[in-house]
Order: structure tokens, then C-alpha cells, then sequence
């Protein structure tokens, strides 16, 4: 009977975790709402890089609480949107168009850009 309970071995283990990311990949995120007041700040600062990269529309809202309210908690730090219903499908494709026009359009517009590519007096005079 405990043979049943016992641990996978590596094959085993390797084709699970393989269909575990096929299913995750199947289910990729559309939206991801992050709150602007997470303590320490570290858990959600690469949040908005990964979402970049993976190119999932991502937002900064205000308050935890108001986030938690959502999913019926006390507070919550990020809420991840990997399907919605038919009867929202509009408007939450509207929702992502303006989300996508204020945040993830914008990004490289108020990137800081150090310098504007003008050289300083110190470094003008050595070349």
C-alpha cells in the first residue's frame, strides 16, 4: 500500500513538472494589477520588468486593501487576470487598450534618460 505514496523518481518527476509548464504556458496573463504600497518593495520591483519582457499588460494601482477587497482578503500585492468570462470580453478589451496606452506604451517616453547625450565640461575637455 505505501509503494503507492512513494516519491516520484527523476523521469517521472521531469515529465510532471514538463506538463505543469505546458498547462502554465497555455494560460499565459493578461493583465496584472500591482499595488503602488507593498512593504518591503522588493517583492513586487520586477514585476513590471518581467511583464515587459513577456509582453503581459501590466498596471500600478493604488491601496492593497482596495486590491484585496477583489479576491475577499485584507490585502494583496499583485492580482493576476489569465481568463475572463464572454460577457466581459469587451469591456475588459477596452480596459487593457487604455491600460496599454497609459503604462506599457509609455514606458519608454518617462524612462529617465541620463544626460540627453551631452557630454559634460569635465569630459569635453579630456576628449
Amino acid at each position: 500500500m505505501l509503494l503507492k505514496y512513494r516519491p516520484n523518481d527523476k523521469a517521472q518527476k521531469k515529465e510532471h513538472l514538463l506538463k505543469r509548464a505546458q498547462v502554465r504556458l497555455k494560460n499565459k496573463a493578461q493583465l496584472v494589477v500591482i499595488v503602488h504600497d507593498v512593504e518591503p518593495i522588493e517583492l513586487v520591483v520586477w514585476l513590471p520588468v518581467l511583464c515587459r519582457k513577456m509582453e503581459i499588460t501590466y498596471c500600478i494601482v493604488k491601496g492593497k486593501a482596495r486590491l484585496g477587497s477583489i479576491i475577499h482578503k485584507k490585502t494583496a500585492y499583485v492580482l493576476c487576470l489569465t481568463s475572463v468570462k464572454n460577457e466581459g470580453k469587451m469591456e475588459f478589451r477596452k480596459i487593457l487598450e487604455a491600460i496599454k496606452a497609459n503604462f506599457n506604451d509609455k514606458f519608454d517616453e518617462t524612462r529617465k534618460k541620463w544626460g540627453c547625450g551631452v557630454m559634460g565640461l569635465k569630459s569635453q575637455s579630456r576628449g
